[in-house]
C-alpha cells in the first residue's frame, strides 16, 4: 500500500485533516513533508513508515477501548493500515539488508 492511500483512507475516515496534519501527527515530520516527496518524486523515508507505523497502532489502541461501534470500527480500520505501513518497513530493512 502507498503512504498516499494511506491518507486517503484517513482522511476518508475524518481521522486526519490534511496532508499537513498527516506529515506532523502521523509521520513525525514537518508540515510539508508530503508535498515534498511528492513534488521530488521520492518514497517515504523509511523512518516515516515506522512512526507512522507507531502512530496507527497507538491510536487503534486507544480507540480499541471504546463502547462505541464506529470508533471500534475506525480501531480496525486503523489496525489494517498499521499492517499495511509495517509491511512496508519491513520491506525497506529487507531491501537495505541485501
Amino acid at each position: 500500500m502507498k503512504i498516499d492511500e494511506i491518507y486517503e483512507a484517513l482522511k476518508g475516515h475524518n481521522l486526519c485533516r490534511s496532508r499537513h496534519d498527516f506529515s506532523r501527527n502521523y509521520l513525525g515530520k514537518h508540515q510539508s513533508y508530503m508535498s515534498v516527496i511528492k513534488a521530488r518524486g521520492e518514497p517515504p523515508s523509511i523512518e516515516a513508515w515506522a512512526m507512522l507505523s507507531y502512530a496507527l497502532q497507538s491510536r487503534a489502541q486507544v480507540f480499541a477501548g471504546s463502547d462505541n461501534e464506529f470508533i471500534q470500527a475506525a480501531a480496525t480500520r486503523l489496525q489494517e493500515l498499521q499492517q499495511a505501513a509495517a509491511a512496508n518497513v519491513m520491506k525497506e530493512c529487507a531491501a537495505r539488508n541485501r
